[in-house]
């Protein structure tokens, strides 16, 4: 069994809710791993999207700045969701 982030239960201070938490998302594996392929794809879709700069558009920049942003996100997202495995 994979360890689950200590950004889950950070928050807690009780050891028992924290064991209680901890228990709840790990039997929330199908709903998780269901949102763990959502983000994948979304992933994949922002990849996807990433283009080299044309000419004479301005606004390139910001929009590959707010798709690196978006990519990071999900990373962040999936890492959390690391423990479920691939």
């Amino acid at each position: 069994m994979k360890p689950l982030s200590t950004a889950w239960t950070k928050h807690l201070k009780d050891p028992q809710k924290k064991k209680d938490l901890e228990g709840a998302v790990r039997n929330s594996t199908a709903a998780l791993s269901r949102l763990r392929d959502l983000l994948k794809e979304e992933e994949s879709s922002l990849s996807a999207s990433q283009v080299s700069q044309p000419d004479n558009d301005a606004s390139w920049a910001f929009r590959q700045a707010h798709i690196s942003g978006e990519r990071a996100r999900i990373r962040k997202m999936l890492d959390l969701l690391s423990f479920l495995g691939d």
